[in-house]
């Protein structure tokens, strides 16, 4: 868990950091609460970025997951890694990292849907 929050962390609270002032004068200008401030201005202006956190987040969760099967269950594609491996069986190795692999690319694109998801209600796709 620590693996997908940290970059999502990271990459929202340097958004959030660099949100362009002009928004915030603006919004001061026109006295959006701060509630409003953060739902319309800060969230979409980070938003860019707190996607990309996410997408990087996904990839190393799933490098753990397996990471983690191989060195401490007894189930698991990084079991089987392992277990194929020791028992000399390459088709069985192959065929788990290709699923690996797949599922690493299937699970990423679900990320990249609901992003794009996203910017079609706020009307930026």
């Amino acid at each position: 868990m620590a693996a997908a929050f940290f970059p999502v962390l990271l990459s929202t609270v340097s958004a959030v950091k660099n949100v362009d002032k002009t928004y915030l004068k603006v919004a001061q200008n026109f006295e959006i609460k701060k509630f409003e401030l953060l739902r319309k201005i800060i969230f979409t202006a980070t938003f860019p970025y707190i996607a990309n956190g996410l997408h990087i987040a996904v990839g190393t969760a799933w490098i753990f997951l397996v990471a983690g099967e191989m060195v401490g269950t007894p189930s698991g594609l990084g079991y089987l890694v392992v277990d194929a491996r020791n028992s000399m069986r390459l088709d069985l190795v192959m065929a788990a990292i290709l699923f690996i692999g797949v599922s690493g690319l299937l699970l990423d694109k679900v990320v990249g849907l609901i992003e794009n998801w996203i910017y079609r209600i706020w009307g930026r796709a």
